[in-house]
């Protein structure tokens, strides 16, 4: 398992969701997580690739984790075009 962090100012589920759709990433589980209380975990996936990313907010932290049973080649330029894109979201 592999997480990186996403930087940005303004973290808010909208706007993430937002920003996740203009990545062309759709989102196939919006849930929390008993280990985050409070916070919001998604299930991410690129339509007509294999794989599944997530994504976890809580306490003003934003990371997705990278599982290895779930890796696909489209997710590290996925995350990348994603921290780029939140930062220009408004």
């Amino acid at each position: 398992m592999e997480e990186f962090d996403v930087r940005c100012s303004m973290l808010d589920v909208d706007l993430i969701e937002h920003a996740l759709a203009s990545q062309g990433l759709e989102v196939s589980l919006r849930t929390t997580l008993k280990a985050f209380p409070g916070g919001m975990h998604w299930h991410l996936r690129l339509p007509g690739h294999k794989g599944t990313l997530e994504l976890t907010l809580h306490e003003g932290r934003l990371w997705f984790k990278v599982a290895q049973n779930r890796r696909a080649d489209w997710m590290l330029e996925a995350i990348e075009r994603f921290r780029v894109g939140i930062n220009s979201v408004r």
